[in-house]
């Protein structure tokens, strides 16, 4: 994975605090770590490194991580997306921090299906390389949850935004 410098833009202090809120026992993998970032996690990949969070498997000693932050790319979401529907459906948890760009195939196909969804109200702040000053997102953001506690996601992020939930397919009942 080619890391622009376009794509480094480091999550909020108020992004994270409600991580940690809907997740007390941490982080346990961050698969687009950055060392000026002040994401922690118990395990990290670093791209300066070489270590693509897209090959690499999203395990923590050897097994599913439970708990996954992922604020990817945004030059290229599409494969996280999908990575992370599938690290849900093998039983993690994972929560995507992306631009709210609803019309995109990754988001039609593996968000919006898969799981709840965080309109953020406000556009959040960023630091950036080599900076301290937070400064706004340019587009909308989202915060998309991919897992089984789906109350606990509505309780702490409604805090911040509009929650969107996915719908189950209806039971249809056939009267005898």
């Amino acid at each position: 994975m080619k890391l622009l410098d376009s794509d480094r833009h480091f999550t909020s202090p108020t992004i994270l605090a409600a991580v940690a809120e809907q997740w007390p026992e941490g982080i346990a993998l961050d698969p687009c770590w950055d060392p000026e970032s002040i994401v922690k996690a118990d395990k990290v990949f670093d791209a300066r490194l070489g270590e693509d969070g897209l090959l690499l498997p999203w395990t923590v000693d050897g097994v599913l991580a439970p708990r996954v932050w992922c604020n990817p790319p945004w030059s290229s979401s599409g494969p996280w997306c999908t990575l992370s529907a599938r690290a849900a459906a093998q039983g993690g948890e994972v929560l995507l921090f992306l631009p709210a760009s609803t019309d995109t195939i990754a988001v039609q196909t593996y968000v919006l299906p898969h799981a709840e969804v965080c309109l953020l109200a406000a556009r959040p702040k960023f630091s950036r390389p080599g900076s301290s000053k937070m400064v706004a997102s340019m587009t909308p953001c989202m915060i998309a949850y991919f897992g089984p506690h789906r109350d606990v996601f509505a309780r702490v992020w409604s805090k911040l935004g509009t929650i969107v939930r996915r719908v189950e397919p209806p039971v249809f009942v056939v009267a005898a």
